[in-house]
């Protein structure tokens, strides 16, 4: 079970784009936002993720492990016009989204909410050749 962003619409940009940019520029684009959101998601984690034990014998002591931050990967696809961030652990997408018994504690989407106007500027400029 995984967590899965799209962005709808996308296929007809890349048509576009293709007959329009130079397309090392858009895989340029496309590498560096997505590396953005991952190093803002694992900003976001050690900011969000930081919960204490209030008692017992671990009082005082962080919950968290750093797990999924360690474990959120890039990876890209298409020739490099794809960007995955794929946090890998198996409850990430609980903790992102929350689940009827805990409150969701959201770390990429406020991230790709950040970068995502940057990467389509970038796109922007890409498609103009600047």
């Amino acid at each position: 079970m995984g967590m899965k962003v799209k962005f709808v619409g996308l296929n007809k940009a890349k048509a576009k784009l293709t007959e329009q940019a130079d397309m090392k520029d858009v895989i340029k684009a496309v590498r560096k936002s997505t590396v953005e959101v991952q190093e803002q998601t694992k900003r976001n984690m050690g900011t969000t993720y930081n919960k204490r034990y209030k008692s017992g014998s671990k009082a005082g002591k962080r919950i968290s492990t750093g797990q999924t931050k360690r474990m959120t990967n890039v990876y890209f696809e298409d020739n490099g016009l794809k960007g995955i961030i794929r946090p890998e652990t198996e409850y990430f997408q609980y903790v992102e989204l929350g689940t009827r018994y805990m409150a969701k504690e959201p770390t990429l989407k406020p991230a790709l909410d950040t970068i995502y106007p940057v990467f389509l500027e970038r796109i922007k400029r890409a498609a103009e050749g600047s």
